[in-house]
């Protein structure tokens, strides 16, 4: 009986040293990206209210672009890790992938993503080029550039006219990053 038992144990231990048990790291785990930099023009000037959804519920879109952040900042104040900061990026060392981020924007611009998703596009846009460009700072105006780069075709266009990246196909190469006006392909560890 003691043998059984010391056995066990030796096993385990020995287990352990030729198959050690992988520490999770702070990369494991889908983390997410917000669909916008919130650098719209803004239609109102909110007092009294100091959350997306209220302001949403209250007043609809904050911006030109309808799709475009309300700038209130909920989804900083919401992150338990403070993973988000005030510019609206994400530090993806702290973030830990619990997604309330996701629920704490109404027009759900935070998206999670799998970890080898390293560039993304940061524009939800359905407005047109002039449109876009006359109202946003940095918004998709829509030239297609990135799709002309990619060699990989590994962009493809949206039912919005927005260019995505197919990450099965994309090597990270970071010619559309590159390449794209706007600055809104964007990297994700940035």
């Amino acid at each position: 009986m003691v043998w059984v038992f010391l056995s066990a144990i030796t096993v385990l231990y020995f287990a352990n040293i030729r198959f050690p048990v992988k520490e999770k790291s702070s990369r494991d785990h889908k983390t997410p990206v917000i669909l916008c930099t919130g650098k719209g023009i803004k239609k109102f000037n909110y007092s009294n209210i100091n959350d997306c959804r209220s302001a949403f519920n209250e007043f609809g879109p904050n911006s030109i672009c309808e799709q475009g952040c309300i700038g209130l900042k909920s989804c900083v104040r919401a992150c338990p890790k403070g993973a988000i900061g005030e510019d609206l990026k994400i530090n993806h060392e702290l973030c830990d992938g619990c997604g309330i981020c996701v629920d704490a924007c109404p027009l759900e611009l935070i998206k999670m993503t799998e970890n080898n998703q390293k560039l993304y596009t940061a524009c939800l846009t359905k407005l047109g080029p002039e449109q876009a460009d006359e109202n946003c700072v940095k918004s998709c105006i829509k030239c297609y550039l990135c799709l002309d780069t990619c060699t990989r075709s590994a962009i493809y266009i949206d039912e919005r006219g927005i260019p995505r990246i197919d990450f099965k196909k994309c090597d990270n190469c970071l010619d559309c990053l590159k390449k794209c006006p706007t600055g809104v392909i964007m990297r994700k560890y940035d």
